[in-house]
């Protein structure tokens, strides 16, 4: 598709080989337009903090475009630095970079153990796909909720569990979250020079490109702009 025009951090997209198709290889199902949240999902919205604004991630396992990882760690050092909470599946790519990222800078700033997993969250199913255990990869910084039983669930989770969902490159399961969290009143920026779902690929809600006005605080704006190069 030809790039779309530029709102916020919607950036033109560069010819790139985006197939994105991570999240093993499943099929995106349709979204469930639901106003009252799955017990599974209260839970999981129940062991966030409502004291801290949270930012949610989604996107590629694996990165397809070269601008990609400089994005998500400049956007994990910006995080490090703010107010903002950090939410994501706990997958590697592009929520890994960004987590490690945010880890790694607040360890240069010399906090504490403690303070450098502050506000950093990965919600992962209690069960893999043919009944194994998962796990999120064990490298990463922050804290772990249990979310739901499978990737779908857990997909589900993660689209309601933040108000603003950054989107870098992404599949066939990111655009499932981003239905859901666009479903729920939320707010999706997908960076659109990353391609993948970012720029409009695999059926991704056409309402992201186009958000009402402009509910951005200037605050996090600002932080997503000078992460993007936007």
């Amino acid at each position: 598709r030809a790039a779309r025009a530029s709102v916020h951090l919607l950036l033109v997209m560069e010819p790139t080989r985006t197939g994105a198709e991570e999240d093993h290889g499943e099929n995106a199902p349709n979204p469930h337009q639901q106003s009252a949240p799955l017990p599974y999902v209260q839970k999981v919205l129940e062991g966030l903090p409502s004291d801290v604004p949270l930012i949610g991630l989604i996107g590629s396992t694996s990165f397809y475009s070269p601008h990609s990882p400089s994005i998500c760690t400049s956007l994990g050092v910006a995080l490090s630095r703010s107010r903002y909470g950090l939410v994501t599946g706990g997958m590697s790519g592009v929520q890994h970079q960004v987590a490690k990222a945010a880890f790694s800078q607040r360890q240069e700033n010399m906090e504490t153990a403690d303070y450098c997993h502050h506000n950093i969250f990965h919600l992962f199913p209690s069960v893999r796909r043919h009944g194994q255990m998962g796990s999120p990869l064990q490298e990463l910084p922050g804290l772990t909720i249990v979310a739901g039983s499978n990737f779908e669930e857990r997909r589900e989770c993660l689209g309601r569990a933040a108000k603003v969902i950054v989107m870098i490159e992404g599949g066939p399961g990111t655009a499932h979250e981003a239905a859901i969290a666009v479903s729920q009143g939320g707010l999706v920026l997908p960076v659109s020079k990353t391609g993948g779902c970012a720029s409009g690929m695999f059926n991704v809600v056409e309402t992201i490109f186009n958000p009402p006005n402009d509910p951005v605080p200037a605050a996090l704006r600002h932080i997503l702009l000078s992460s993007t190069d936007g």
